[in-house]
């Protein structure tokens, strides 16, 4: 049984609900002549060079690695970005799991403008751990010495006044069309007024950095957009239940946006290239977080397809078709920063409360006793089947004849990208 919300797509085109009207922002937009503010930035990391020695040992066993496991782990990064927070003195580094690393830590020497600073290990998930560097004066530089070998690294700074009071999204991306990213963000700025932007660009090799923010410039409605170069190993999938336990990467990048950029953003949108948040009747989707009494909405989304042969090149506007029997997809959500949750780790599919049992039983509790609370019966998002360089495994579409026209959807789409 379909959840609610997604049975109109069984009933004829005749019966179907006809699509809202987009959403017009009162907040102000820029024009055709006012520059979108776009900043490319590099994330502050730090690689253990081979030449050390040391490297992460694996997080999972031998016995659920697959052949190629190794060529996509992770083995030497340190920190993926080092930044100062003005507020607590503190240099904050973004980890992926330590693991063994843990030992490097302790016995390394972490040295700001010559002043000697003790890390402090804090452990928010079960993919990434974090340090804070408590400092007196701003760093110019950050090093860390082990033995005989020193590595460097010039820590960025947090900025949470260039998306104060912004409507924003977070996007992470590798080689996708740069079509797709433009449909994305133009649908999202005219679909729920979306204003603020933040792209980790994981190593593309079809483009630059600059074209990704070069195509950005070009979507009205957005005003500040930051383009980051993450050029890291994205993670391996493991065998059976521990599938996603060597993807430090992905939660990590969430955690910069999170304590870099977004923490005085009016609320953020944590979806993927290839999800679509469906229009909500009068209202958007950041509407709903701000005025949900936790600042926090689930969004739990359906899968969409292109007419025509499987794994076709497709646009997000081709998606227009569904089939009865699919599953729910996991779901998405969009949250307040300084609402009631907001203080929690942003996972990516909902929130995580640290890496212990506690941490676990709590999140269960929450989403079982809060569940009405965490949901919205207007929020949904249609997942493109087709928007994918197929990274993760071949998305082949449903037969034809399982295929229905969505003409609601059909007609929002044909609208937002006439």
């Amino acid at each position: 049984m379909l959840p609610s919300g997604f049975e109109k797509i069984e009933k004829n085109a005749a019966e179907q609900t006809p699509p809202p009207a987009l959403h017009t922002s009162t907040g102000h937009c820029p024009s055709r002549d006012e520059k979108v503010s776009t900043t490319i930035e590099t994330l502050s990391s730090l690689i253990l060079p081979e030449s050390l020695g040391i490297q992460r040992d694996h997080i999972v066993t031998e016995a659920v690695r697959p052949p190629q496991f190794d060529n996509h782990y992770d083995f030497h990064t340190l920190f993926y970005d080092a930044f100062f927070v003005p507020e607590s003195h503190t240099i904050r580094l973004i980890c992926p799991r330590l693991l063994n690393l843990e030992d490097f830590i302790k016995e390394a020497t972490f040295t700001s403008n010559g002043e000697k600073l003790t890390p402090r290990l804090q452990r928010p998930n079960w993919r990434n751990d974090e340090i804070s560097l408590r400092c007196s004066k701003p760093p110019t530089g950050l090093k860390v010495r082990f033995q005989e070998t020193e590595l460097s690294v010039s820590p960025g700074t947090q900025d949470r006044e260039s998306f104060r009071g912004l409507r924003c999204a977070v996007l992470k991306s590798r080689n996708n069309d740069l079509a797709w990213i433009s449909d994305w963000a133009s649908y999202h700025v005219k679909v729920h007024s979306l204003e603020g932007l933040v792209v980790f660009d994981n190593g593309s090799d079809q483009y630059t950095v600059e074209d990704v923010a070069s195509v950005l410039l070009g979507v009205e409605g957005l005003k500040v957009v930051r383009v980051l170069s993450a050029d890291f190993p994205f993670g391996p999938n493991a065998d059976g239940s521990d599938i996603h336990q060597a993807k430090f990467l992905q939660g990590a990048l969430v955690e910069i946006a999170r304590l870099r950029y977004l923490q005085c953003a009016a609320s953020v949108l944590l979806v993927d290239i290839d999800e679509l948040v469906s229009p909500v009747p009068q209202s958007t989707i950041f509407d709903l977080a701000e005025k949900s009494f936790l600042g926090y909405v689930s969004i739990p989304g359906r899968w969409q397809y292109p007419e025509g042969a499987n794994m076709a090149p497709a646009r997000h506007v081709d998606h227009v078709y569904v089939s009865p029997t699919d599953t729910p997809c996991r779901p998405k959500y969009c949250i307040v920063p300084q609402g009631r949750l907001g203080n929690c780790y942003w996972d990516l599919h909902s929130l995580g409360f640290g890496r212990s049992r506690l941490g676990m039983i709590c999140r269960n509790i929450l989403r079982r006793a809060l569940k009405r609370m965490l949901t919205n019966d207007d929020a949904r998002f249609w997942h493109c089947r087709q928007i994918t360089t197929h990274w993760k495994y071949k998305r082949e579409n449903p037969a034809p004849e399982q295929l229905r026209l969505d003409t609601a959807s059909k007609e929002l789409l044909d609208r937002v990208f006439e």
